[in-house]
């Protein structure tokens, strides 16, 4: 833990710095987008380090994470397979 907190705290605080700057007293700021890239942005610093620090790499690990959930159902109600063919996906999932 004393390794990676050094690493990963200036990943959480720009990612709160730029939740802050996108919201305003009119039109609230949608906070899952800001919190899903932040979790790419430190999974991959965890993981690989400074080496990978690029904004095309945090989409394309947060775009995975994504694609991953909604294949194997982790949100079942909008996975493909559910939605296509809810017997087969009821009997593979239960």
């Amino acid at each position: 833990m004393t390794q990676v907190v050094p690493r990963v705290w200036p990943v959480f605080q720009g990612g709160a710095i730029n939740l802050a700057n996108a919201a305003s007293s009119q039109d609230p700021a949608d906070i899952l987008p800001f919190v899903q890239l932040t979790m790419a942005e430190a999974t991959l610093v965890i993981f690989f380090g400074d080496t990978y620090k690029d904004t095309k790499l945090y989409s394309r690990v947060f775009d995975l994470a994504e694609d991953i959930a909604g294949l194997t159902g982790l949100f079942k109600n909008q996975s493909p397979l559910a939605r296509k063919f809810p017997l087969v996906w009821r009997s593979y999932s239960w």
